[in-house]
């Protein structure tokens, strides 16, 4: 925080900030190879393995590549290769390629971690178990990789994971194998 702008780095995890407008002291999140400026608004940054996702509940932000300085990203522009996303667009940033068009988002879907819920909608398998591990004490593993291809969707709470597992293990007919050290989902 200083005369120019607010900064927060985002260097893990996922974070919704509600943002004042501030024409002169604009708020920034760099985030891994993400630059987001605020422009009066609700979003959310998630820090993936994949890349950043930028989610606007509502009002606008610009996003651009972590090199690009906070001043030069106040809107769309070719010249910084910013994107300006409106409130229910998101967009993923990765290190090695330009920012993407903005796609359609449904904001109470991405914000629902907020809730203590996690929403998935045909959701690869293999995302559904680095969200629950996310939440878990004890990792989820599932030890055959033709599973992790599978889709999933449902609403489940993220503080009792013995939902998802239940959920997965009827769904599929596999077999829960739990330990101190986590818990496994095999097919026998």
């Amino acid at each position: 925080f200083n005369q120019e702008t607010r900064t927060i780095e985002l260097l893990g995890g996922q974070a919704l900030f509600e943002v004042a407008a501030d024409p002169v002291r604009p708020f920034i999140v760099d985030s891994g190879s993400a630059r987001i400026r605020a422009l009066g608004t609700q979003f959310d940054v998630y820090r993936k393995s994949s890349g950043i996702v930028v989610t606007v509940v509502e009002g606008r932000v610009s996003v651009s590549n972590s090199d690009v300085p906070a001043e030069k990203i106040t809107a769309a522009n070719a010249t910084t290769g910013a994107v300006l996303l409106s409130a229910g667009e998101q967009v993923t940033m990765t290190p090695k390629a330009v920012p993407a068009a903005p796609r359609h988002a449904n904001a109470q879907v991405v914000t629902a971690w907020t809730e203590g819920k996690l929403v998935f909608d045909s959701t690869p398998l293999n995302e559904v178990v680095q969200e629950f591990n996310r939440y878990s004490a004890r990792p989820l593993t599932i030890d055959d990789a033709q599973l992790l291809s599978l889709h999933i969707s449902g609403t489940f709470a993220a503080d009792d994971t013995s939902q998802i597992v239940s959920f997965l293990s009827q769904r599929f007919g596999l077999v829960v194998r739990e330990s101190d050290n986590g818990i496994t989902l095999t097919r026998e």
